[in-house]
């Protein structure tokens, strides 16, 4: 398949293509070729474009990437999102692991990376930094994944932290 993608193409493919083909590969549990379809992005030079999310609060504009440590609150983000990871799981919640990143691991590791999505972060923050009743608004230069759509409809319905 890739072949004929690539044939199709010429000699210019952008990531989009690259992307794409890793993710038909992985939903066939094809790992070897996802490796192959990386490495070949990495000699090409090719690389994809990271997720970010960002949100304004109090005029000042906070972005995030997946797994993101580096703000200067994400301690007390990680804190938070542990708490929301335990009412999920009181509630049964169960995470739509088909937008996780293509990782051969149990459910269980899948899980922790859906749950570490930049809009998670970036909406956490919000939740810990914004006044009762203001919306909080977060923008992303990528699309929200199934699991982060469903998962913000329970942040909505969460108490505000004191």
């Amino acid at each position: 398949m890739a072949k004929q993608v690539f044939e199709s193409e010429g000699s210019v493919c952008s990531s989009g293509v690259y992307v794409l083909l890793s993710k038909v590969y992985a939903s066939a549990y094809r790992w070897n070729d996802v490796g192959l379809l990386r490495k070949l992005m990495s000699d090409k030079g090719v690389t994809k474009e990271y997720g970010c999310s960002l949100i304004e609060i109090d005029g000042m504009v906070n972005e995030f990437f997946a797994g993101d440590t580096t703000h200067p609150q994400s301690q007390n983000i990680y804190k938070f999102m542990n708490e929301i990871k335990e009412k999920l799981e009181s509630i049964r919640y169960l995470p739509d692991c088909s937008g996780a990143p293509m990782v051969d691991k149990v459910n269980d590791g899948k899980y922790n990376t859906l749950r570490l999505h930049s809009e998670r972060l970036a909406i956490a923050f919000g939740i810990l930094n914004s006044r009762i009743g203001v919306p909080i608004r977060v923008f992303k230069n990528l699309r929200v994944c199934n699991d982060c759509h469903k998962v913000k409809t329970v942040y909505a319905k969460l108490p505000t932290p004191s």
